[in-house]
C-alpha cells in the first residue's frame, strides 16, 4: 500500500501554500498546478473567506505555510471516485492554518502517482 502523505506530497502543498501566502497565484497557474478551479476562482475563494466583502490582497499573508509533520496528522485523504478505489490517484483535503490556528476554510488537492512521480493539483477551495 503506498503512502500518500510523504515528502513529494507534503513539499507540493507547503510550496503552494508558500504561494498563496505571497499571492503568486500566477506562477502557480503558469506551473499547471490548478485542475478544474481556476487560479482566480481559489484567489477570490480564500479572499472571501478572509475578508468577507472587502476583499484585500494584502490578507493572504495571513495563510501559514503547514509543516511536514503538521500535513502528515491532518490531512484527510480520500478515494476520488469511493465506488472504484485507485491505487494511482487519491483527493486531499487540507484545512488552511490561517493565524496560526486551524480553519474551517479547505483546499482540496488531487494527487497521482504515475511513472514514479507524485503530482499535486489544486482542485478547489471551499468553506464548511
Amino acid at each position: 500500500m503506498r503512502n500518500w502523505i510523504n515528502q513529494y506530497t507534503t513539499a507540493s502543498i507547503i510550496r503552494i501554500c508558500n504561494y498563496i501566502s505571497k499571492d503568486k497565484f500566477a506562477e502557480l497557474e503558469s506551473e499547471g498546478a490548478f485542475e478544474v478551479s481556476s487560479a482566480h476562482d481559489i484567489r477570490r475563494t480564500i479572499l472571501a473567506y478572509l475578508d468577507g466583502d472587502h476583499p484585500k490582497p494584502a490578507s493572504l499573508h495571513r495563510i501559514n505555510t503547514p509543516s511536514e509533520d503538521y500535513l502528515t496528522n491532518n490531512v484527510q485523504i480520500f478515494e476520488i471516485n469511493p465506488k472504484m478505489p485507485s491505487a494511482i490517484e487519491k483527493k486531499f483535503d487540507y484545512d488552511v492554518m490561517i493565524d496560526g490556528r486551524k480553519s474551517d476554510l479547505t483546499i482540496i488537492f488531487r494527487v497521482y502517482f504515475s511513472d514514479g512521480v507524485y503530482s499535486t493539483k489544486i482542485y478547489d477551495a471551499l468553506t464548511l
